[in-house]
């Protein structure tokens, strides 16, 4: 009975020791730049980019950007022209749990043409659409996605959504994270448990089988 007992509280602790691991507390808070992205020529339409104020983390999607259309007060026969508008979203982490912090910054670049009825203007990524932050033993993966906006008679509005996922970091042999992807491999903890858990099981099996026989 002490075994099976010992076993069970060494199992209690671990899944505590890695349920603390993996469970970061965290902040983040986004910029960007421009504001809002105006037509060429001081054409009449244009994006507004509102951001997502920040907070303590999350990770489900947000908008990080909301995307609204304004102003365009032409038709088919003139419409407002958005050429190359570039603009960046910076992503500020901050891991509370061991005092670090970093930035990641995605960057894209809308053009086309708009009009108060219509919006026909591309979106494209420039920077990577997924990006990792290694901070101590948490690894920060954000990812990117695009939602258009609609023409500004339409009031519907569009993002650059966000989503962060953290993993604890792999440890690169020196104490410290390599900054790659969760881990795959068997942790010690797992090897541990294993090594105090099977002893145990096999002088239970033989513990009932003695009073079988008795």
């Amino acid at each position: 009975m002490k075994s099976r007992s010992a076993v069970l509280l060494a199992f209690l602790a671990l899944v505590s020791c890695n349920a603390s691991r993996a469970l970061a507390d965290w902040s983040y808070s986004i910029t960007r730049d421009p504001v809002s992205i105006a037509a060429d020529n001081d054409g009449s339409g244009g994006i507004s980019l509102a951001f997502d104020g920040g907070g303590a983390g999350v990770t489900t999607p947000i908008n990080a950007l909301v995307l609204s259309t304004f102003g365009s007060n032409t038709d088919e026969s003139n419409p407002d022209v958005l050429t190359n508008k570039e603009y960046s979203m910076t992503v500020h982490i901050a891991d509370a749990s061991n005092g670090l912090s970093g930035e990641l910054t995605f960057t894209g670049v809308f053009d086309g043409t708009m009009t108060k009825n219509s919006f026909n203007v591309d979106h494209d990524f420039t920077s990577d659409t997924v990006q990792k932050l290694v901070l101590g033993g948490h690894t920060y993966t954000a990812t990117v996605a695009y939602l258009a906006p609609d023409a500004p008679s339409t009031g519907t509005n569009g993002a650059v959504t966000l989503t962060i996922a953290v993993s604890d970091t792999p440890d690169d042999g020196n104490g410290g994270g390599n900054g790659g992807g969760t881990q795959t491999a068997p942790e010690p903890s797992s090897l541990l448990l294993a090594s105090l858990t099977i002893p145990a099981l096999v002088a239970l099996r033989r513990r009932r089988a003695e009073n079988a026989e008795a």
